[in-house]
């Protein structure tokens, strides 16, 4: 044979092999458009991990299924730091048809710049969108269920999300490190989920939210851990979503820094709190509209001028009690200037009382 003919074999068996490397039976590595293009074309599931290891717009259209993880991150050991960091360039990933990933969605380079899994709607572990600085649009819009959320994304404009129902992991887990440019988180927040109705799970999940440019934030999630909320800008707070009647803090709903108003929604027909914290908010005028509570402090806002304790409080039991600093603060039985009343004391025994500051004379 000759040097020619076995340089044209030679050729010929490296594309096969190349070829071959796309095995939807197992995991799977796209590094460019010609892989896509071959699972677009060859799989409805793969049934390893799908590693997207290509840095140029492409989409899936075709695949439906990935019984293990999808991950991208920069191959930092072949490409250098430099080259992972540079976010001069960006690409978009989507697929129309991928309905469930069995492992997790994990996505860890700068230039990623849209994320589009419109059909998407569930992935039993982890969504981790971390140190995605690129990160403008996701949109998970058909999304109901996952086992844990992370986001890390300073760019986003635009999250779709807004019918998650249930988590899939034993203990849930949520960090919301940063929402970028959104001024709403309502899509995540608002339908009447239950984080520990997972296999009757007794694990208390966990929630860390920093809502850095949020101005709208509404929790109609049915059953909470403790939660503290803070903000970089002024937020409002909606307790209950637009489908929630009933919802309970199992430890400390605390508020704080940028908090300018707490509102109870309409549809919620129970609240109950174990221990509500009001301190360093902005708040100027707080209704203490809570069905049951056992303990609340009310200390060093600032901006209040107003606090009420509207009637249901009168069947509140063993309340403790605690209000001082809110050097604005001048607590009273009615509202200034009309005959409302605002304030309402417990029928019952209380469990202790600490009160610092302006009161007229009729409040005790």
């Amino acid at each position: 044979m000759s040097k020619g003919w076995s340089l044209i074999v030679l050729l010929l068996a490296a594309v096969q092999v190349t070829a071959s490397e796309i095995n939807c039976n197992g995991n799977v590595t796209i590094r460019n458009s010609e892989d896509a293009k071959t699972v677009r074309e060859n799989c409805k599931t793969i049934a390893g991990t799908l590693d997207l290891d290509i840095f140029e717009t492409f989409n899936l259209d075709g695949l439906e299924e990935v019984l293990g993880d999808v991950v991208h991150r920069c191959p930092t050991k072949e490409k250098g730091l430099d080259y992972c960091m540079d976010a001069s360039t960006t690409f978009n990933i989507s697929s129309s048809t991928l309905k469930m990933i069995n492992g997790s969605l994990a996505l860890y380079y700068y230039r990623v710049e849209n994320l589009d899994f419109p059909a998407l709607n569930k992935v039993r572990r982890e969504i981790s969108l971390y140190n995605t600085f690129n990160l403008t649009h996701v949109n998970l819009a058909n999304l109901e269920y996952f086992g844990t959320f992370l986001l890390q994304t300073p760019s986003l404009i635009e999250l779709k999300l807004d019918k998650f129902k249930e988590f899939t992991s034993l203990v849930p887990y949520v960090n919301i490190w940063d929402t970028g440019k959104l001024e709403s988180f309502d899509e995540f927040f608002q339908n009447p989920v239950n984080p520990y109705n997972v296999n009757n799970s007794v694990v208390n999940p966990f929630i860390d939210f920093h809502p850095l440019n949020v101005r709208s934030l509404t929790l109609g999630w049915t059953r909470m851990p403790s939660m503290n909320i803070r903000a970089k800008s002024e937020l409002t707070l909606t307790l209950g979503g637009p489908k929630t009647e009933q919802m309970e803090f199992e430890g400390t709903l605390k508020i704080g820094p940028n908090v300018t108003a707490i509102n109870r929604h309409d549809n919620l027909k129970n609240l109950t709190v174990e221990r509500f914290d009001v301190q360093l908010s902005a708040v100027s005028d707080l209704d203490l509209s809570l069905n049951q509570v056992t303990t609340v402090s009310v200390y060093g806002n600032p901006q209040l001028r107003q606090l009420r304790l509207p009637s249901m409080a009168q069947s509140w039991k063993n309340l403790t009690l605690n209000i001082g600093a809110n050097d604005n603060l001048l607590l009273s039985v009615v509202k200034d200037g009309s005959d409302e009343i605002i304030w309402h004391w417990p029928t019952g025994d209380m469990a202790s009382v600490a009160i610092h500051g302006n009161m007229t004379s009729d409040f005790l």
